[in-house]
């Protein structure tokens, strides 16, 4: 709440979109938290002076320790996955007692691979969903490729800036897109972690 007041009332922002320097409308400050949080950083809009390129770099380091707290859990849970599947090998004995059925390795070395399929399909809808609104909506208009390069370049959170939201409407619906699709990202490395591990 305070940061959007922030953007909109009290700090100026420059852009390639508008002549000289101004406070964001609702939509470009959510598109520009979006960017922060997402570590996209078309750097389309940036903060136009010192006492808000400060305001701006803090929560970009909040944003920051945000992902770090995220990725130490993910490593927390990893590392208790491990822990686990090796605890439950370690007991392993050469000797088989009688009876004793022999291990069925087939099943043992068998991998789903569904959750890794579910993930990159959501991974791959979220990015198309976008390659046809950067390609379809008015304003907006790049070409096929032009908009496949935007959107991969985007989720993956590199956000070269070449291509952006030129339009009201691209930056809202951006704003949300980004966060969709780092999401499915996340969950798609996840899994694939996971697969690779299994």
């Amino acid at each position: 709440g305070s940061v959007l007041f922030l953007f909109t009332w009290k700090l100026k922002f420059q852009s390639s979109h508008w002549e000289g320097t101004r406070p964001l409308t609702l939509p470009e400050a959510v598109y520009l938290l979006s960017q922060i949080l997402t570590t996209v950083g078309y750097g389309d809009i940036t903060p136009a002076f010192p006492r808000g390129q400060v305001w701006v770099g803090f929560n970009v380091i909040l944003a920051l320790c945000l992902y770090g707290s995220i990725i130490c859990e993910v490593i927390g849970v990893v590392g208790e996955r491990l822990a686990k599947a090796f605890s439950e090998n370690s007991g392993l004995t050469c000797a088989r007692q009688q009876n004793q059925p022999l291990k069925d390795w087939r099943a043992e070395l068998e991998v789903t691979y569904t959750p890794l399929l579910q993930s990159a399909g959501s991974f791959v809808g979220t990015a198309f969903i976008g390659v046809l609104f950067w390609h379809y909506y008015p304003g907006e208009g790049k070409t096929w490729l032009q908009a496949v390069y935007m959107s991969v370049i985007t989720l993956s959170t590199v956000g070269f800036g070449a291509f952006n939201a030129t339009t009201e409407g691209g930056k809202v619906f951006g704003a949300f897109w980004m966060l969709v699709g780092v999401a499915t990202l996340g969950a798609l490395i996840s899994t694939f972690i996971q697969t690779m591990m299994e």
